[in-house]
């Protein structure tokens, strides 16, 4: 079992600007496939705050995020793993 000394976490801030998927490569690799949060926030230039937002493709190098309309927004992404 894992201790907590063996998590990683890292945070991305994305911008999404008239499309509604990004791929994000992780700032380390990881040695099982991680788990991912991401949730639509506030900010300058967005558009619409409130979509949904979807997690695809992950594996332990990167993931795909996805928007359920091409819209302008920012999402804040968090990884966790081993």
């Amino acid at each position: 079992m894992a201790t907590l000394t063996d998590f990683k976490i890292e945070t991305h801030e994305l911008i999404f600007a008239g499309t509604d998927t990004v791929t994000i490569t992780y700032s380390g690799a990881y040695t099982t496939t991680p788990k991912i949060s991401a949730v639509a926030v506030d900010g300058p230039a967005v558009t619409d705050a409130n979509i949904n937002v979807y997690v695809e493709n992950v594996m332990i190098t990167q993931a795909t995020i996805r928007l359920s309309a091409i819209t302008n927004a920012k999402v804040h992404v968090q990884i966790i793993g081993t």
